[in-house]
């Protein structure tokens, strides 16, 4: 009988979990969903994906930071420059640190003012 009631007790305890978890995953989800449809007339939306996948997905956070950069969005064309960068491909890196400080972007203005003199 105790190993029932634990048994019992520990499908409960598990299923109060899955609630729990489900419907902020299914949120995420829908989140995620709602900002790829916008994200082709919103950058923000886009460097949101960006920022989403980039730990998870490189490949999936270059299309996205490509995007919103296109679009005219400075932080995004900086992520690029710092993660082309860090790739050691110079030849983008400075491509993007270069749209990102025409648009306006103080800090990659900086950074390649940095680079120039290396």
């Amino acid at each position: 009988m105790k190993k029932i009631t634990l048994l019992i007790c520990f499908f409960l305890y598990l299923y109060a979990e899955l609630i729990q978890i489900y419907p902020s995953s299914n949120k995420q989800v829908n989140i995620l969903l709602k900002f790829r449809k916008e994200c082709k007339e919103n950058a923000q939306k886009c460097e949101a994906l960006a920022n989403f996948y980039y730990r998870k997905n490189k490949k999936a956070a270059v299309k996205y930071y490509n995007m919103a950069c296109n679009v005219g969005n400075s932080m995004a064309c900086m992520d690029l420059g710092s993660i082309y960068w860090l790739e050691k491909n110079n030849k983008k890196a400075i491509k993007f640190f270069t749209k990102a400080c025409n648009l306006g972007n103080k800090e990659a203005c900086s950074i390649l003012n940095i680079l120039n003199k290396m």
